[in-house]
């Protein structure tokens, strides 16, 4: 729209010559602007040659340039974390994006034309989804929303062969446990973020053998369907805990075995806080027909804590008292002695015990039995920080410590043997507090014991497992499967 004189409206609706409706008188003076711009497309109009004075002819010098308004296309990122991502608008302009925050494509899109926001290269671990990023520029900037998540995949297979009243527990990274009963499909239930790896470990029940084809790797964006678990019929005999040495004769014709072996779960302390779970091992041996292992299977820390499990710490409170390290489960060949083993599952670190009102503080609770047992727990240890450790592959745990004078230290682990709890003396408490669980067995590595505070004890360290004497091994902490916290070791074949 324009005017003359800020008057005489006229309407331009496209390019070519204009004439106002309103003639001007000889002398008259003229100013030509501009009312209101284009729009659909907005545009911005100038006048050149705009004002003067009409002389004795008609003025034809004015000119109206009209040029349509670009717009700058932003997108907002969120979420990024991951490195790579490049963006791009109408499948060009190419925008790579460092951080989270708002950006701007380097090219303006003009008023009417449109835009159109992509991933043209997803960032590393990451999926990158656009909202609000197509559309028809008006007359304001516009800005897409880019939103990014972490990758994530799952873990499925299949189970099959699986021989008709048995079953299998299958677990992925030594967790999120799978029950299968019958053939068929399975998918574990926890997700993995991308880049992540994945071990799918089958512990069957006696009377059965399984492996597992395709069961690890690093996972990327898409899901994992390939694991195959294969059953078969085998001949099993089961070893529980007896408190006692125990032995398997290979039969005639057999030249392998496969051992599962559980390690106990920690005791128990008075009050009932629990011990730690024992951790699983398995693998195959080579074997001949006639030969002699020796089957040692861990006692729960609540009854005999047999073959390793430390001692807990003594307290004249009966009810302040913590739990001892359940035992470790191995089987040795040869003599049988502690440098004989072939595989072990780790024992749980006793219980802290609790701190009892009018009775006493709480002590400490055993470590675990294990290749390397874990350290003992130190009684009340006011304001040491010094927790057990967990047994090793090379070493025993430390034991934990305390700076009350009438707290006893724990002790340090040892080959195949659990430290001792530190020891509490009675005194009149105001009040009462839970002591902490026992420190898991199994791995590598046992797991810690722990302080859970006001004047309770510490809890036993786990002690490790070992599986340098067999071959497929697999060590899981904390997957103690045994009836009560007893050990258990089933040998297949």
């Amino acid at each position: 729209m324009l005017n003359n004189n800020a008057g005489d409206p006229l309407p331009v609706s496209a390019d070519g010559s204009f004439t106002f409706p309103t003639t001007l008188l000889s002398g008259q003076p003229y100013a030509v602007t501009v009312a209101s711009d284009p729009t659909l497309p907005w545009q911005t109009c100038i006048v050149t040659n705009d004002s003067g004075t009409v002389t004795t002819a008609d003025i034809t010098s004015i000119a109206v340039n009209c040029t349509t308004n670009t717009y700058v296309v932003n997108v907002s990122v969120t979420g990024l974390n991951g490195s790579g991502l490049v963006l791009q608008n109408n499948g060009g302009d190419d925008l790579p994006i460092s951080g989270n925050g708002t950006v701007a494509f380097g090219t303006g899109v003009a008023s009417g034309a449109n835009y159109d926001v992509t991933v043209q290269t997803q960032p590393s671990g990451q999926t990158c989804t656009v909202t609000s990023g197509s559309g028809t520029i008006a007359n304001s900037d516009v800005t897409a929303d880019v939103s990014c998540v972490n990758d994530q995949f799952t873990v499925s297979g299949i189970v099959t062969g699986l021989p008709v009243g048995t079953s299998v527990t299958l677990t992925n990274n030594c967790g999120d446990e799978i029950l299968m009963n019958a053939d068929g499909p399975f998918t574990f239930a926890t997700a993995l973020p991308s880049g992540s790896t994945y071990s799918v470990a089958a512990a069957p029940s006696a009377g059965v053998l399984c492996t597992v084809a395709n069961g690890s790797g690093t996972g990327g964006r898409d899901p994992i369907t390939n694991v195959v678990v294969t059953c078969s019929v085998a001949t099993s005999q089961v070893f529980s805990a007896t408190g006692a040495t125990q032995t398997f004769t290979v039969p005639t014709g057999v030249t392998q075995v496969v051992i599962q072996t559980f390690g106990a779960a920690g005791g128990n302390n008075a009050v009932g806080r629990p011990g730690g779970l024992g951790g699983r091992a398995t693998g195959a041996l080579a074997v001949t027909e006639g030969q002699v292992l020796t089957v040692m299977v861990g006692g729960w820390g609540s009854t005999t804590a047999f073959n390793g499990g430390g001692a807990r710490g003594t307290s004249a409170c009966a009810n302040a008292a913590a739990g001892t390290g359940g035992g470790a489960s191995d089987v040795r060949t040869g003599a049988g002695t502690l440098a004989d083993r072939v595989i072990v599952g780790g024992g749980g670190g006793g219980a802290a015990g609790s701190r009892i009102v009018g009775c006493g503080r709480g002590n400490g609770g055993g470590g675990g039995g294990g290749f390397y047992g874990g350290g003992g727990g130190a009684a009340w240890p006011f304001n040491s920080a010094v927790v057990p450790t967990g047994g090793t592959q090379v070493a025993g745990g430390i034991g934990g410590t305390s700076t009350w004078g009438q707290a006893g230290p724990g002790g340090a682990g040892a080959l195949g043997i659990g430290g001792a709890g530190g020891a509490e003396v009675s005194s009149a408490q105001a009040g009462s507090n839970d002591g902490a669980v026992g420190g898991v067995g199994g791995g590598t590595a046992g797991g810690n014991g722990s302080y859970a505070g006001n004047f309770t004890g510490q809890s036993g360290a786990g002690g490790s497992g070992y599986i340098g004497g067999v071959t497929g091994g697999a060590m899981c902490p904390g997957m103690n499967a045994g009836a009560g916290g007893e050990g258990k070791i089933i040998i297949s074949w």
